[in-house]
């Protein structure tokens, strides 16, 4: 099964391309979609899966072990300071966000 990584920045503290290059580069190229910027600078999505483009398996043994390379990815600390999700691709319409705003989208603690 595909999965969409998202990444997503501050206003005060934006992503650069370089560093989304930084943060996905353990994924190996052929199981990852290039960068879909959403905002420039403050969100974007990668697809990443299984399997290449010629249907070989990827370096992983299982979905399981893909998912814990995505979770280490995530977890460098060039991913600080970001909310970052990965989330199935199937059936991802999107309709309604729901976030811990604190810090990401605004600057001060709220209730």
């Amino acid at each position: 099964m595909s999965h969409v990584l998202v990444l997503l920045a501050s206003d005060t503290n934006p992503i650069s391309p370089d560093k989304v290059g930084e943060i996905i580069a353990p994924i190996p190229q052929q199981h990852r979609s290039p960068v879909r910027w959403l905002d420039h600078a403050r969100a974007c999505e990668v697809d990443v899966f299984p399997f290449d483009g010629n249907g070989n398996a990827a370096v992983w043994d299982d979905e399981n072990d893909m998912l814990s390379t995505i979770e280490r990815t995530v977890a460098a600390p060039n991913a600080s300071n970001l909310d970052i999700a990965l989330v199935p691709a199937a059936n991802r319409k999107k309709k309604l966000l729901l976030s811990d705003m604190d810090s990401t989208m605004i600057q001060q603690e709220c209730i």
